[in-house]
C-alpha cells in the first residue's frame, strides 16, 4: 500500500472513530487529532509467506504521534498492518487522542486486510472503552488528557453532569 492511499484510509478511518464516540460521549471531541501506536498487538504465528512480521516491534508503543507520523510509521515497503483498530481513547482541550492497535502482520495485498470489505482496508472503527455499568443509550465522559499529557479517568456521568452546551 502506498502512502497516499493509507493517508487517505487513516483519515476516513480517524473521521468514522471520532463521529462514533461523538455519538456516544458527553465531550465535545475537539478536530486536531494525535495518535498512540500500539504495534504488533496479534498472535503472528499464522504469518503467511507473502506477510512480514517485524519482531522488533514487540511491545513498542508510539506516542502523540500525528498522521504523518501514523503513515511513516505503519507504511513498510509497500505493506501495512493486516489489520489496526482504530478508537477514540481520550480529549484533551485542544486534540482528540486515537489509539491504533496494531497488527504485527504486514501485507501488501490489499484484499487481506480484515477491513478491506467495508471500504477502510484495515482499519476497524471500535467504540471508546465503555465505562463500568454502561447502559446502551447512555451518554459517558471520555477520559481527559491533562496538560503534561496524562490520562486520566473521567469521574462524570451523563446523570451527575449536564452536557456542555
Amino acid at each position: 500500500m502506498q502512502p497516499a492511499e493509507f493517508t487517505d484510509l487513516l483519515d476516513r478511518a480517524s473521521t468514522c472513530a471520532v463521529d462514533f464516540a461523538q455519538g456516544m460521549a458527553i465531550d465535545r471531541l475537539p478536530e486536531s487529532l494525535r495518535y498512540r501506536v500500539l504495534l504488533n498487538q496479534s498472535c503472528d504465528d499464522n504469518a503467511t509467506d507473502r506477510e512480514v512480521v517485524y519482531p522488533d516491534d514487540d511491545d513498542v508503543v508510539l506516542d502523540n504521534l500525528d498522521a504523518e507520523d501514523v503513515v511513516k510509521s505503519l507504511c513498510r515497503e509497500g505493506r501495512c498492518p493486516v489489520w489496526i483498530n482504530i478508537r477514540v481513547e481520550a480529549s484533551a482541550i485542544d486534540y482528540t487522542l486515537l489509539v491504533l492497535d496494531c497488527c504485527g502482520r504486514f501485507t501488501d495485498d490489499a484484499s487481506k486486510m480484515y477491513y478491506s470489505h467495508q471500504g477502510t482496508g484495515p482499519f476497524g472503527i471500535k467504540s471508546p472503552v465503555l465505562p463500568v455499568g454502561f447502559k446502551k443509550g447512555e451518554r459517558f465522559a471520555l477520559r481527559r488528557v491533562n496538560r503534561r499529557g496524562v490520562i486520566a479517568a473521567a469521574l462524570r456521568r451523563i446523570g451527575r453532569v449536564k452536557e456542555r452546551s
